[in-house]
């Protein structure tokens, strides 16, 4: 059986299903333990792995998989690096960033979404209604996630100063509860991740559909 040991490690974006049907595990055969980190907690974008785990999906191609807990894209590529998880799932700008910029040691093998995912949510009383009222605002998100480091790209497409946007570090649980009136007015997530914590929110039309960042 193929060993996932490499000098270069993999940002495994729901590949870890996929090999998961494309070995058929003997009973003789020792399972191979094997780490895959999520891009931020647990939410339903992780539902399939946790569904190949419980059916014995990962079990029958001889992979013995632990699934760990995430704090944002930049984190799961970082541990992935460092050896410390086999496979990530992760946003492939903050990878392409990790390689250029940092030379982590990592690579895309798998893509699962068709258009980035990353939005920022806000009370629909915090008076956000365009890029623009983001600046002198405070915006929620995990160390380790993707949105600060592709937001300068963002912010100089839609005209707004990025500088005048100050980030707030919270871990990806305490995200939904950090909004007004105790919090950041907005917090920076995944546009397929429902916050669920009783408060009426906006995921507002240009976060929704980005504005294209020209080439």
């Amino acid at each position: 059986m193929q060993s996932f040991s490499s000098h270069t490690r993999n940002i495994a974006v729901g590949s870890l299903l996929v090999l998961g049907i494309l070995h058929e595990h003997g009973p003789a055969e020792a399972l191979e333990s094997v780490s895959l980190i999520t891009d931020f907690g647990y939410n339903g974008r992780h539902a399939y792995f946790f569904v190949a785990l419980d059916k014995g999906y990962y079990k029958a191609a001889g992979l013995d998989v632990k699934i760990l807990r995430g704090q944002g894209s930049v984190d799961a590529i970082r541990q992935v690096g460092a050896g410390n998880a086999t496979f990530g799932f992760a946003d492939t700008g903050s990878l392409v960033l990790a390689r250029a910029n940092d030379q982590i040691p990592v690579k895309l093998v798998a893509s699962v979404y068709a258009r980035p995912p990353q939005a920022i949510f806000c009370r629909e009383d915090s008076g956000i209604r365009l890029p623009k009222d983001l600046e002198e605002r405070s915006i929620a998100n995990p160390a380790g996630g993707s949105i600060p480091d592709l937001f300068p790209a963002y912010a100089k497409a839609a005209g707004i100063d990025a500088s005048k946007v100050k980030w707030v570090i919270a871990s990806s649980e305490s995200l939904p509860t950090l909004l007004p009136p105790t919090g950041p007015p907005a917090s920076a997530n995944s546009s397929s991740a429902k916050l669920c914590c009783g408060r009426k929110l906006l995921l507002p039309s240009w976060c929704a559909s980005p504005t294209p960042i020209p080439a």
